[in-house]
């Protein structure tokens, strides 16, 4: 079992939903709550049969069992290789769908990862309609009220993009800056002016030798070492890879959206 961590540099820059989600699966990934989210206080078990049901309360995802995948010795070689991180992905998806399926998992924000996980993965996939639904179901677990709308906010329109134009189509660039900016424009800016700010900020500041740093001296090290990562470091490369791959070459372009609409209600 690995015994290390990605660090948490690697997750914090945007907000979004990755994980925890956000929704926008750039966001950081939020540690596991260690609270029942629907319990009045009472002490519980983190993960108890409820009477009368076949399925496991879970309260805690990290009490979930551990599943390891082999990654081999390079995480550089592993992040650039789309067969090696297809075929974890793949056994990460039908483990994450195995867990929620098999179990009544009361960790929302748990259960916002896994969600987050499988609507990335789907992309990478180009399985376009199951990425929005995992969408919706991030949204669904929501209940702050600029997150329920902005929710899949970059991902959608990088998921509208490519499904209209082409993943590799020059084209699909200016695509998503449309799609983007009208996703953004039906939103309430009273509601989402703070979460977009905060958007804007993190886009701007991305670095890909930041992320690239982390791959070379935090990660290989790691392979190297232990030729296998366990589920919650799964995760994270997931997140990892969609952040180089998705939404780093389109920073540039969502910083802009996202500059454009809040100078458009400078005087609101």
């Amino acid at each position: 079992m690995s015994r290390y961590s990605i660090p948490l540099l690697c997750l914090i820059l945007i907000p979004g939903c990755a994980s925890a989600p956000d929704a926008d699966p750039a966001e950081p990934v939020p540690a596991p709550t260690h609270v029942d989210p629907f319990s009045d206080g009472e002490s519980v078990s983190q993960v108890q049969p409820e009477t009368g049901s076949s399925s496991a309360v879970v309260v805690d995802i990290s009490r979930l069992p551990t599943r390891n995948y082999p990654v081999g010795s390079s995480a550089s070689e592993f992040m650039s290789s789309e067969e090696q991180f297809g075929v974890m992905a793949e056994q990460l998806r039908i483990d994450i769908e195995l867990d929620i399926n098999a179990n009544d998992i009361r960790d929302a924000n748990g259960l916002k990862q896994f969600h987050s996980t499988l609507m990335n993965i789907a992309i990478f996939q180009e399985n376009y309609p199951e990425a929005r639904r995992q969408i919706e179901l991030i949204r669904g677990l929501e209940t702050n009220e600029a997150r329920i709308h902005t929710t899949g906010l970059m991902m959608g329109a990088i998921i509208d993009a490519w499904q209209h134009g082409g993943r590799d189509n020059p084209a699909s660039k200016s695509l998503y800056e449309r799609y983007l900016g009208d996703r953004l424009s039906a939103m309430p800016w009273e509601v989402v002016k703070v979460d977009i700010i905060g958007r804007q900020r993190n886009a701007s500041q991305m670095n890909r030798e930041i992320f690239q740093a982390i791959i070379t001296t935090g990660l290989d090290p790691m392979f190297e070492q232990d030729g296998s990562v366990d589920s919650t470091v799964a995760r994270q490369l997931v997140t990892l890879k969609s952040i180089m791959d998705l939404q780093m070459p389109l920073m540039e372009s969502t910083s802009a959206v996202y500059q454009k609409a809040i100078d458009a209600h400078a005087g609101d």
